[in-house]
Formats: structure tokens, C-alpha cells, sequence
């Protein structure tokens, strides 16, 4: 008869405060640590834990049903994966458990068949294989939530960018896409290039993250986003060694709580009702929202990103006229 695996965690799934993630030779790989409702990653300078993850991770674990008993003989935990984690060697997991009257251990092996995994308690010899298929990420980045934003080229009223040397580009929505301030659509390098700026912001997560107070005042570019909803973006861009490192100060922005210029959209919101227009309360919340959440950070982004926010219009011109 299959019984549960981790019954100390079935009972007290509410309870728990923290959990640790490691990896061969002791490796820390997330230290994450409840906070009121929120979840750190201790490790990664408190940046908020990817809740999904961590959910996923801990019911899954708590749900674990014993299929049937493997070995007890530590010869051949290898064969498993499931060898004690302290050493080097080890390709296993340990998944460290806080806050139950009896805190825990589990090491994670290979997967087996049938949807099935094998698993050792850290301080017993016997494994087991068990339900369900245990993956949880190796690295610090995967336990973060990587989530910045996400704002289509649609809903972007202006862009405006500020190099070092005060060369301005100035991008405004018009009646079809985008026109960049002072030149025709002839002398666009193309047609898509500034529906590609204009939708940097969509769908946009971060490679690396730490704290906005490492950054030095160097800062190399500003970029200001302005949208239809009223939710505005300011963005510097300052360089650590190689790396292009960006802060975000997020506001509500009323004067952009409007139909484009010489368009006739409106302001949409996935949360709004079908067809519906953002409020300006649901902006200025949402505003308010991201600013809590990216205030304080720096944060690295994908380089299909930040070249287009570092344009210059050189980058833009046709050939011929470059």
C-alpha cells in the first residue's frame, strides 16, 4: 500500500518559513525565506522568490506518495542520484525544510519511469522511489522572479532617449506605427525598426539583478516611456565593466491618459473588460505596483532589449543617409 513520503510536510504545509535548495558539494543555490506574505531569496540580496516555483515545489513534495522501497546500501545511491550531498560528486538536490515541528531533508534523484522519481531522506540510508516528477531549478536566477514588465509597442505613446553626450531621440505614435521626431518614413532604416523600440518593454524579464545602491552615478543613457494608460517609465542605463545595467522608476502619468495623436486607439488592459478602457485608478494601482517592486534594483536584460533602448539615430537612418 503506497503511503506518503514526507508526512511532517503534508501537515504542515503552512507552516513552512524557509527552504534551501543545494546542489553537489554543498552548493547553495537559493536560500528562500518566508517574510510576512512574501517570499526572499536570502542569497540574492532579498530579491522576491518566484512564487510558482516554490509552490509548485512544495505541494508537489507534500503530495509525494512511496511507490516502492530502492536501497538502503549507500554504494549504490550513485546509480539514483541520490548520494549525500555534501559531496562534490553528487548530482542530486537537497531540498532543506524550515518551520515544521520536525524540519527536514530531502534529496532529489533521477527520475525514473511511470512519472516517478527517487528520493532519500538526508538522514536515512534507505531511498525510495516516489510519485510524481521533482525538478527543482539549480540555479539562483531560475528561483527568482524574473518578471519586470510587460507593455506592448500599442500601448506606448512616446520614447524618449537621452544619451550621455544629450544626442535626443524622440519617438511618438502616430497614425500608423511610430515616427521618429524631425524625419520622414522615407529616411527610416525600415519600417519595423520603431515598432522594435517601441516594444522593448513587452514581455520583458532580467538576466541579472542586485542592488540599485551598487550602481555608480556614471550613467550613460535616460530613457523615458510614456504610455496611453498613463503608466510612465523612466529608465537610466549606467555600464559595470562590460555590462549594461538598467534602473526603472515607474509613475502615473495623467497627462498620457489619452487617445494617441493622430490615432484612434484607446487605452487597453488585459484586465479591463473585453474591449474596455483602463481606468485611470487601474493605471495609476498598477503604476504604483511596479514602482514597489523595481525600486531599488539594477537590473541586467537581455541584449535584443537593451540595444534597441541605447538607439541612437544613426542606428535608424537609411544608409544613405548615415
Amino acid at each position: 500500500e503506497q503511503k506518503t513520503f514526507a508526512p511532517q510536510l503534508s501537515a504542515g504545509l503552512n507552516d513552512v518559513t524557509a527552504i534551501r535548495v543545494l546542489t553537489g558539494g554543498n552548493n547553495l543555490v537559493a536560500d528562500i525565506r518566508r517574510n510576512n506574505d512574501a517570499w526572499l531569496v536570502h542569497n540574492a540580496d532579498n530579491y522576491p522568490a518566484k512564487i510558482g516555483a516554490l509552490r509548485e515545489l512544495l505541494i508537489t513534495l507534500s503530495e509525494a506518495e512511496i511507490v516502492e522501497a530502492t536501497t538502503a546500501i549507500e554504494a549504490n545511491y550513485a546509480r539514483l542520484g541520490v548520494r549525500d550531498i555534501s559531496m562534490t560528486e553528487a548530482d542530486g538536490i537537497e531540498i532543506e525544510i524550515d518551520g515544521l515541528s520536525d524540519s527536514f531533508a530531502i534529496i532529489l534523484g533521477n527520475s525514473s519511469s511511470g512519472n516517478t522519481n527517487f528520493a532519500r531522506l538526508a538522514d536515512q540510508e534507505q531511498s525510495w522511489r516516489i510519485t510524481g516528477t521533482h525538478s527543482p531549478a539549480s540555479t539562483t536566477l531560475d528561483w527568482l522572479d524574473r518578471t519586470l514588465m510587460d507593455i506592448s509597442a500599442n500601448d506606448v505613446l512616446s520614447i524618449e532617449i537621452v544619451h550621455r553626450d544629450e544626442e535626443t531621440l524622440l519617438v511618438n505614435k502616430a497614425t500608423a506605427g511610430f515616427e521618429l521626431a524631425g524625419l520622414t518614413d522615407s529616411e527610416i532604416l525600415s519600417p519595423g525598426a520603431l515598432n522594435n523600440l517601441a516594444g522593448a518593454l513587452s514581455y520583458l524579464e532580467f538576466d541579472a539583478v542586485m542592488p540599485a545602491s551598487n550602481l555608480s552615478d556614471d550613467n550613460l543613457t535616460r530613457i523615458a516611456v510614456r504610455t496611453i494608460s498613463g503608466i510612465g517609465v523612466n529608465m537610466t542605463a549606467a555600464k559595470v565593466n562590460e555590462d549594461i545595467w538598467f534602473t526603472f522608476a515607474v509613475i502615473f502619468d495623467p497627462e498620457s491618459t489619452m487617445v494617441a495623436p493622430n490615432s484612434d486607439e484607446t487605452a487597453t488592459d488585459t484586465n479591463a473588460p473585453p474591449g474596455g478602457v483602463i481606468s485611470t485608478s487601474t493605471a495609476e494601482v498598477k503604476s504604483k505596483q511596479l514602482s514597489k517592486r523595481l525600486t531599488g534594483w539594477a537590473y541586467k536584460i537581455p541584449t535584443f532589449k537593451s540595444d534597441w533602448l541605447l538607439k541612437r539615430k544613426e542606428d535608424l537612418l537609411t544608409q544613405s543617409d548615415t
